[in-house]
């Protein structure tokens, strides 16, 4: 989308003799500002929250404080996941967090970092979003399983660039 210039379209250049051709000033100046304002939150969108189905490779995992939001700038798509005090049935190698079907930029993105928190101790973890299928699946570093816990906390932002 073009900036709207229609404050630019009513000036007149100057023609030399400082007596024809538009003066600048500060409502001139403010709407030029005011077009780069609107364009720049266009590019820049708002966050967009959901509550994310969650499953694993084995066994159920739930909580009842899970949330991810996202947003996609000009540069990156940027997501925030907030899964609390979550439950794991049974021992698993990945847990996965079902995204919406915004568009295909999610596929296929690599390996990110992202905290979590197992049974009160802190570590990171490993982020990926493998082809076409919106599914955010995090892995423990150095293929550890998750184990059956009640305490599984999963915070953090991941920054995936486009």
């Amino acid at each position: 989308m073009a900036l709207d210039r229609t404050w630019f379209n009513a000036l007149v250049d100057d023609d030399g003799t400082n007596t024809v051709g538009s003066v600048w000033d500060k409502a001139d100046i403010k709407n030029l500002l005011d077009s780069v304002d609107s364009e720049l939150a266009r590019l820049e969108s708002a966050w967009i929250g959901f509550t994310p189905a969650l499953y694993s490779d084995a066994g159920v995992w739930s909580s009842a404080g899970a949330y991810v939001k996202y947003r996609r700038d000009l540069h990156a798509m940027r997501m925030q996941v907030s899964i609390e005090a979550s439950a794991l049935s049974a021992a698993t190698a990945a847990i996965h967090v079902q995204l919406p079907v915004v568009s295909t930029i999610w596929a296929g993105t690599p390996a990110n970092a992202i905290p979590i928190f197992l049974n009160g101790a802190y570590e990171i973890a490993a982020a990926t979003i493998p082809p076409a299928n919106n599914v955010l699946t995090i892995s423990r570093v150095g293929g550890q399983q998750f184990p059956v816990t009640t305490g599984l906390y999963v915070r953090g932002q991941i920054i995936y660039e486009i």
